[in-house]
């Protein structure tokens, strides 16, 4: 089975890992920040019904606080911004799927309180992002060319991009959105 790791704001994941394999945000929180956090496990009528949920040991602070940590570490709007631009070139691609300012605009337009934390189970590269996030956040992007002329699966820019964002961008952009700060 293994440990999960997650890093969240109420039901929505922002990061998860698996045994040795997660980001350390560590850096996010205090000694003062240990308590009993909820832990969502899969119930039988899982996806349709709620998980199971069991307080255990964790870190927990309201985003508000976090959020001048972010901005000490580097994470600022700019920062973020130029992150996203390095996912392009590093991706290669010469078009932007959406503008960084509509991205800045729908996430902070979250009101993760009401996310929903029932997902489908295993998804490929990008297939989570097109399957359970694009819709809920109001994005889309048209289908691109690839240079020798084949059409892109459509949105596989945006899923990619997403998926490999990181958390402290999306918690940033988050934050941006007053309700997300408690």
């Amino acid at each position: 089975m293994g440990t999960m790791i997650s890093l969240a704001l109420g039901r929505l994941e922002v990061d998860w890992g698996k045994n040795n394999f997660f980001s350390d945000h560590g850096a996010l929180f205090q000694d003062s920040d240990i308590k009993q956090v909820p832990s969502y496990y899969a119930s039988d009528d899982w996806p349709d019904g709620d998980p199971v949920i069991e307080m255990n040991e964790g870190l927990s602070k309201p985003l508000g606080k976090v959020l001048d940590r972010l901005e000490l570490l580097g994470h600022t709007i700019k920062s973020v911004e130029h992150d996203y631009e390095k996912l392009h070139q590093f991706h290669k691609l010469e078009e932007r799927p959406i503008p960084f300012s509509q991205l800045q605009k729908v996430l902070a337009q979250v009101d993760v309180n009401r996310v929903s934390g029932n997902y489908g189970t295993d998804y490929d590269l990008g297939e989570f992002v097109r399957k359970e996030i694009l819709d809920r956040l109001s994005l889309s992007t048209e289908a691109h060319y690839y240079h020798d002329g084949d059409l892109r699966p459509d949105h596989w820019e945006i899923d990619v991009l997403l998926e490999n964002f990181g958390a402290n961008g999306a918690l940033r952009l988050l934050a941006e959105n007053p309700e997300n700060r408690s």
